[in-house]
């Protein structure tokens, strides 16, 4: 391997103060984007951040740089690439000597080529990176890369897209003000038993968001490897906005308190950059309509009580 421009060196030096090598109990993100269905298969690849070891696509990795506050991050880039193995002769007769009924239709098999290099964004100089690390770089630029290709990682989307919201700070929405709401039928009104709550769709009944205009439970979002929720709630907002009704707000069931709650907006313009995914928002709503909600049930309550008792009561006629 030829010696790298010291320029890129100097670049790199001038991040590595920064970095970290990832623990066994660490969490790193390197199967998909934090903000986008991107993975290393992408055609951009996905940038395993060395500081937070969050994972970015081509897209978004510049957002990343920007809420860091860094002039320049250090990255590793991972480029996967697969490639379909053609069957040999032998296999070709025997599939096709097999009787029809027993014929199976396997997957082709597959080769996957994997590339790395260290990245410094966002002036994108980068060096190659082996599977064995790279000695031309500082010591500790190749101990958090080689921690990073070496960790198990997360093994599923769920955990890097919560981490991304716990990061960035949900702003305010801007459908929360005048955000359209329509009467719920007395039939779909919402229960007070957590155990009867159920995703409309598929009646999943974990990872529930209730949508802020009218009503409807639907399941979080699915993602790209299965994991999250039943995607009842996307698909609800999809239906409505076909009907010419934007209800993006939902909140997230299990999490309102007299302090708020998680209110997600399916709207790709609701937040700081526009995304297909939507946004983690506040919604300013959400705290008084939640007031007013637990003043109300408490309320019940007391009568509940009061009804319950009255007739061990000996109160004179």
């Amino acid at each position: 391997m030829s010696d790298p421009p010291e320029a890129t060196l100097s670049a790199i030096r001038g991040c590595m103060s920064s970095v970290k090598a990832a623990g066994a109990f660490d969490k790193v993100h390197k199967e998909e984007c934090a903000f986008s269905f991107d993975t290393p298969y992408s055609s951009g690849g996905l940038y395993v951040n060395l500081s937070n070891h969050l994972g970015f696509g081509e897209q978004c990795v510049a957002l990343d740089v920007e809420r860091s506050g860094a002039p320049a991050c250090l990255y590793l880039h991972e480029r996967w690439t697969k490639t379909v193995v053609p069957p040999t002769a032998e296999e070709e007769a025997a599939k096709a000597a097999a009787p029809a009924k027993l014929k199976i239709e396997e997957p082709p098999a597959v080769v996957v080529d994997k590339v790395y290099e260290i990245v410094v964004m966002p002036t994108g100089e980068r060096l190659p990176f082996p599977d064995g690390g790279n000695d031309a770089l500082p010591y500790s630029v190749n101990e958090a890369a080689l921690s990073v290709l070496k960790h198990e990682g997360t093994g599923g989307r769920a955990d890097a897209a919560n981490a991304a919201w716990e990061e960035e700070e949900a702003q305010p929405s801007k459908y929360a003000a005048e955000l359209a709401q329509e009467a719920c039928p007395v039939e779909s009104r919402i229960s007070p038993d957590p155990n009867s709550w159920k995703c409309a769709m598929t009646g999943a009944t974990e990872n529930l968001w209730l949508n802020l205009s009218d009503g409807y439970i639907g399941g979080g979002r699915k993602y790209a490897d299965g994991s999250g929720g039943s995607g009842g709630a996307l698909d609800h907002f999809t239906e409505m906005k076909a009907q010419g009704k934007v209800y993006p707000l939902c909140v997230k069931l299990g999490t309102i308190t007299a302090a708020g709650a998680d209110v997600y907006s399916y709207a790709p313009d609701d937040g700081p950059y526009e995304d297909a995914q939507g946004h983690m928002v506040t919604d300013p709503q959400v705290t008084v309509v939640v007031v007013v909600v637990v003043v109300v049930l408490v309320l019940l309550l007391l009568v509940t009580l009061l009804v319950a008792l009255t007739p061990s009561l000996h109160l004179p006629l």
